[in-house]
């Protein structure tokens, strides 16, 4: 797996861009929580 993190030192705030994966991108989102923030959904998938 490649992927990066990124975050706000102090802030509980942590974004991960994952480049390669195990998991087959139609596996992972089928499984996705969408989150509404700011009227943009956001797909979020978790191991």
């Amino acid at each position: 797996m490649k992927a990066f993190n990124f975050y706000k030192d102090g802030e509980l705030q942590e974004v991960d861009i994952v480049l390669e994966s195990p998991v087959e991108f139609h596996e992972a989102i089928s499984d996705a929580v969408h989150l509404d923030i700011d009227g943009v959904d956001i797909p979020v998938i978790s191991i």
